[in-house]
């Protein structure tokens, strides 16, 4: 899945459309995660971008993880 969104967007935002594009319940919580470290809901993407960019297409790539309130782990 790709997302085109402003430098201003923070994670919080990038989690509401991951939910509400992959229909998730309200029973699962979403993570998501640069080179293995999980980000902050109210940090910015222009900051991350800064810092985790791809030097050789210059785009930023996440991995995204839900997990089920009740102990079930599933990853994307």
């Amino acid at each position: 899945m790709r997302f085109l969104v402003p430098r201003e967007s923070t994670v919080g935002s990038i989690l509401r459309n991951i939910r509400s594009k992959q229909e998730i319940s309200s029973t699962e919580s979403l993570f998501l995660f640069v080179d293995n470290t999980m980000l902050p809901v109210h940090q910015a993407v222009e900051e991350i971008y800064a810092r985790h960019h791809s030097k050789v297409d210059l785009r930023l790539y996440m991995r995204y993880a839900r997990e089920n309130t009740f102990g079930a782990f599933c990853s994307k």
